[in-house]
């Protein structure tokens, strides 16, 4: 009687660890301690504002690595011969070889009147030199020197011509991405008669970028 006893409760216990392993499941025999999920996903980094990246780029090459000016100028040229008032026409053409750092040509042709014997009178100044531009953005102040020769009338049947320097500088605004207003002044310094003429010009216009 009790071996009979003994076996039925034998299958009992049998009966019951099995029950209650079927309701635990296979996530019961996993070690928690050894479960490692990996490393988070980084997050995607967003993407760039179409055009950001070349911003920079694209202001340089609106604001141009050559520049056409043209515009109004005033001349007083001051001699031992005779003083004149001028008002003519400036052009200048610069090429900029670094951001800073540009070559440039002038010409500058202006006609008035003058104290000798009222004649009329004319000059004509020309020059090449560097032209030094601090921020060629926005607000572009710049200075130049240009050395070359001025050709000055009456005093002569044809004229007389000399050797000229000029010194000065001005202002640049950006109008449109590719126009700019100009303001600027020179002190000129030329050669004439055997003697040297201390001379100046003012002068206001547009500048093309291209």
């Amino acid at each position: 009687m009790k071996t009979i006893l003994g076996v039925i409760f034998a299958l009992l216990a049998c009966a019951c660890a099995a029950q209650a392993q079927d309701t635990a499941g296979p996530e019961s025999f996993t070690d928690s301690a050894s479960y490692n999920p990996g490393p988070a996903a980084s997050p995607p980094l967003p993407s760039p504002i179409p055009g950001q990246a070349s911003r920079s780029r694209e202001n340089r090459i609106e604001s141009g690595a050559f520049q056409l000016g043209v515009g109004y100028e005033f001349v007083r040229f001051r001699s031992s011969a005779f003083y004149a008032s001028l008002s003519g026409l400036h052009t200048s053409f610069t090429y900029f070889r670094k951001d800073w750092l540009g070559i440039e040509g002038s010409v500058v042709a202006a006609f008035g009147s003058s104290n000798f014997a009222n004649e009329h009178s004319h000059v004509v100044l020309y020059g090449a030199g560097p032209r030094i531009a601090w921020d060629r953005r926005t607000w572009q102040p710049w200075a130049h020197a240009l050395a070359g020769g001025i050709h000055v009338y009456p005093q002569l049947a044809s004229g007389i011509n000399g050797f000229a320097v000029q010194l000065g500088g001005g202002v640049d605004y950006p109008w449109k991405p590719l126009v700019s207003f100009r303001i600027e002044s020179d002190y000129v310094r030329s050669q004439l008669y055997s003697s040297g003429q201390n001379s100046f010009q003012l002068g206001a216009g547009l500048v093309f970028h291209f």
